[in-house]
């Protein structure tokens, strides 16, 4: 897949002559994305623009700048003679812009499923954490007898946030009667990393515990999964705000 990265498009306004003219450039690069997220430099884009045309730009394979246009000839020429800008401007497109967008390899999420108790003393608020993963892109379901549920349940979603490293977090809610928690589960989807992962609310066995699945992406499931944050068993105490 071919990725083309603009990394800087900016402007200023010049006087010559009692007349405003203005200049823009932009500088980025091309590159192509390999299987392990890594991009492979093709060529850098370096570009000058005067009063909306096309004025110079970096020919970083040949090394030279290209003037387009009459008027940019005695710019060309002065350029071309500076070999260490030459090899500055082809030095930078190549390692410094290539260097920004490497992608790390992709990272499965860590799902838990956890309840607290509501305001209301027959309710729960069951929570499904889907963390630790990347790229952003994730599906996250909750479902009650196997239908999705939405805002119009009461659904409430964190949307995706990032976390304080490179990988992402996602956290969804719903508060439920505490009959019905034995309907609920949580299914989370991440394609980067190959991983679907179900965890199923268990209120037979425990008032407060998960039993998981795992599909056959290699994901296994542990208690450890289904247990609230920061604690040594699920979480079951007087809601907080989440978000």
């Amino acid at each position: 897949m071919i990725l083309v990265v603009v990394l800087v498009l900016a402007g200023t306004g010049l006087r010559v002559d009692g007349d405003l003219h203005v200049l823009q450039w932009m500088h980025g690069c091309e590159g192509e994305t390999q299987p392990d997220g890594t991009l492979r430099f093709v060529r850098g884009v370096d570009m000058y623009a005067y009063d909306g045309n096309d004025f110079l730009s970096f020919d970083d394979r040949s090394g030279v700048w290209v003037a387009p246009i009459p008027e940019a000839q005695p710019t060309k020429r002065k350029w071309d003679g500076v070999q260490v800008l030459k090899e500055y401007t082809k030095g930078y497109l190549e390692n410094e812009y290539t260097h920004l967008f490497t992608f790390p390899p992709p990272a499965p999420p860590e799902v838990s499923l956890y309840a607290k108790t509501s305001r209301v003393d027959a309710d729960v608020v069951l929570t499904c954490l889907a963390t630790g993963f990347y790229p952003a892109d994730v599906v996250l379901r909750m479902k009650k007898n196997e239908s999705v549920l939405t805002a119009d349940d009461g659904l409430i979603s964190s949307g995706v946030l990032p976390n304080e490293d490179h990988t992402f977090q996602r956290r969804d809610r719903v508060e439920v009667l505490r009959s019905d928690l034995s309907a609920l589960s949580c299914e989370v989807v991440h394609e980067a990393s190959a991983v679907s992962v179900t965890r199923v609310w268990d209120s037979q066995s425990s008032s407060d515990s998960a039993s998981d699945s795992a599909s056959d992406s290699g994901v296994s499931s542990d208690d450890s999964d289904s247990r609230g944050p920061g604690s040594g068993r699920p979480l079951l105490e007087h809601v907080q705000p989440m978000f």
